[in-house]
């Protein structure tokens, strides 16, 4: 854990962790980085926007336009990061706002219930 002098924040840097710690950290969290190499968003901001959290990820500018237009993901490389999160902690208020956001993302594309009813639908044309 460590701390930043201008925002009086703390981080975490966690990696294979369990499913029950990493819902402990979470329900501790403010907002999320995801991750900055891959290009997509992984399961952790999945359960970031569960649980009304911003999430910070870096989307591949390719692939970018076929995720739904509403995707709430704060996209940041490793080479902007200190900027993204410069900006986005001057402004508290855009947290909360994209939090509701990426909660309303999850019910639409990400509940258990949209998940199952894809699944069955997979399944039905088996």
């Amino acid at each position: 854990m460590g701390s930043c002098n201008i925002f009086d924040f703390d981080y975490i840097v966690k990696e294979k962790i369990s499913n029950n710690e990493v819902f402990r950290i979470l329900d501790k969290s403010n907002l999320v980085i995801d991750q900055l190499r891959h290009g997509i968003y992984g399961t952790i901001s999945v359960e970031a926007f569960a649980k009304s959290l911003p999430s910070i990820c870096y989307i591949n500018e390719y692939i970018i336009n076929d995720y739904p237009s509403e995707l709430p993901i704060i996209n940041a490389t490793i080479d902007n990061l200190y900027e993204i999160l410069f900006n986005i902690l001057k402004e508290p208020d855009i947290l909360k706002e994209i939090g509701e956001k990426s909660y309303n993302y999850y019910k639409k594309y990400h509940s258990p219930e949209v998940i199952g009813k894809q699944l069955r639908d997979i399944y039905k044309k088996l």
